[in-house]
């Protein structure tokens, strides 16, 4: 399976601080520099990356860690459900030019993240030589 299940990444808010949101990234170790932001209702208004966090400690001499992660998170660009094709993740990375698809069950819940390095990988694995 291709993608990142929600008990692989770490759960952020968009009133979570650097500070909290980097220590979450490291606790998470088995989804490297990827956390997801959630609003009350649970559904997904972001994508915190280790770029992301990088560029904003990087503006200054002194890092701001209580500036919040909505300031820095990126909306998530495409929804695929669970049970779809690889095919239809492929093409909804090209035409995005996002680096992860938000993945819903059948009820529209949110249940992970589809990284597209592995998507096209496996895309590229598949095709015949």
């Amino acid at each position: 399976d291709l993608m990142w299940p929600l008990e692989g990444i770490p759960v952020l808010s968009p009133a979570t601080t650097l500070a909290q949101a980097l220590v979450a990234l490291c606790r998470r170790a088995r989804v490297s520099g990827v956390a997801v932001v959630l609003d009350a209702r649970a559904r997904p208004v972001g994508v915190l990356t280790n770029e992301a966090v990088e560029q904003a400690l990087g503006r200054g001499a002194q890092p701001e860690l209580t500036i919040l992660v909505e300031a820095h998170m990126e909306s998530p660009r495409g929804t695929v459900r669970d049970d779809a094709p690889a095919l239809e993740a492929m093409q909804l990375f090209r035409r995005g030019g996002c680096e992860v698809l938000v993945v819903e069950d059948s009820a529209a819940r949110f249940v992970g993240l589809l990284p597209r390095a592995a998507v096209l990988d496996e895309g590229r694995q598949a095709r015949p030589a």
